[in-house]
């Protein structure tokens, strides 16, 4: 269940889907089926930063979106364990949820990453 922000430097409950953006990553490993998560990062920090998966480190990160000099930042995992056998990942982040008709109950996808 998400609760807070995303970002470990940032303390921001989640009250409303509206105020930030959710992102659903789906990760994959050789030999099992995909394994989902769900974070959410505040509007604030969606401003700043995007989440990523850091290949070199296997885990996810929130990257800068702008070159602001500051590094990517790792996020705590709920399945910490180190990943072998990664066969993909795949990030979706929802766009903001409107409050009004069948789109409240339907998110659309505004973006994918895969690797």
């Amino acid at each position: 269940m998400v609760h807070k922000c995303a970002n470990p430097f940032c303390s921001v409950n989640l009250v409303y889907l509206r105020q930030g953006k959710l992102f659903e990553v789906e990760i994959q490993v050789t030999g099992s089926s995909a394994k989902r998560e769900y974070y959410w990062l505040c509007g604030q920090c969606t401003l700043n930063y995007t989440l990523c998966f850091d290949s070199e480190q296997s885990t996810l990160a929130l990257t800068p979106l702008r070159a602001t000099g500051n590094p990517k930042v790792a996020i705590p995992q709920a399945s910490s364990k180190e990943i072998f056998g990664l066969k993909r990942v795949l990030i979706r982040h929802f766009g903001p949820l409107s409050t009004r008709g069948k789109a409240a109950a339907r998110p659309a996808l505004s973006g994918m990453e895969e690797l």
